[in-house]
């Protein structure tokens, strides 16, 4: 699945992506189009998109400026889906039944 989203308000609040590197997708300030990041800081807007169906695992994605992120600028959760490998709490692989 190719996930597409637009950030906005990351000026102040560096939006970073654990797993996925994020692409440009068009006119994002200093970063270029087409080019891949996985945290992304700007006063606009900025659409972005990233693949996560080569593999589902629980991802985090938080505010880069830590003081933010040790007081809850951040949050977890699980990509899953058919028959999508993701790893157990004790790392081995399985297969998603969802």
């Amino acid at each position: 699945t190719v996930h597409k989203w637009t950030l906005s308000g990351t000026g102040a609040h560096p939006f970073h992506l654990h797993l996925y590197h994020m692409q440009i997708d068009g006119d994002c300030g200093n970063y270029d189009d087409g080019e891949f990041y996985d945290t992304i800081s700007t006063s606009g807007s900025c659409t972005v998109r990233f693949k996560s169906a080569d593999f589902g695992q629980r991802m985090v994605l938080h505010c880069h400026v830590l003081s933010h992120e040790d007081n809850g600028a951040m949050v977890w959760y699980d990509v899953q889906g058919q028959g999508m490998p993701v790893n157990n709490e004790d790392g081995s692989a399985v297969v998603c039944s969802a």
